[in-house]
């Protein structure tokens, strides 16, 4: 009878352990984690990334790259970006209610809306009732966005709040 427990306790020990090596390989490692900071924003971000940041005194916009960093056509080659958007809470509130892969947190003390969905994955954060900033990823970086978003701390709202199609590209 003792030997049957045994075995019992030592095969759920074993599923445990294989369940905490799948775990812990299938997301980035934290232990490798970099700290992104401008005069606007700081997060921590997967060494696994390229984060290159192209605001100026006025405005935000940061460009995540996986892999190698190329400006040339950074709006094809990036990953992700972060950004000043033109976004009503009422507008955006009226998607969520309707759209199950939104969800209604906080943020650095901002309402926020964080989305996951098979193309974007990411956050809207309200800054005031007609900007946000959006931490937008492709689907595939899931595990990058939450060590983005869990650290994601918004120190100074930018002066200038440009809507998306009039942002300029980045100098190469």
């Amino acid at each position: 009878m003792v030997k049957k427990y045994n075995l019992g306790f030592l095969g759920i020990l074993v599923i445990v352990l294989i369940g905490i090596v799948v775990i812990n390989h299938s997301s980035p490692n934290n232990n490798d984690n970099k700290v992104f900071e401008n005069q606007f924003i700081k997060f921590n971000y997967s060494s696994d990334l390229n984060v290159v940041d192209y605001s100026n005194n006025t405005t935000l916009l940061v460009v995540i790259y996986e892999g190698d960093v190329d400006p040339s056509n950074w709006e094809i080659n990036a990953v992700g970006t972060i950004r000043v958007t033109k976004d009503s809470p009422k507008n955006i509130d009226w998607n969520a209610n309707n759209i199950k892969e939104f969800k209604n947190v906080t943020i650095s003390g901002y309402k926020a809306l964080v989305e996951y969905d098979q193309l974007n994955s990411g956050a809207i954060i309200f800054l005031n009732d007609s900007a946000a900033i959006t931490v937008m990823l492709n689907s595939g970086c899931d595990p990058y966005v939450n060590t983005i978003l869990n650290s994601f701390e918004i120190k100074k709202i930018p002066p200038q709040l440009t809507i998306l199609e009039n942002i300029l590209q980045p100098p190469v």
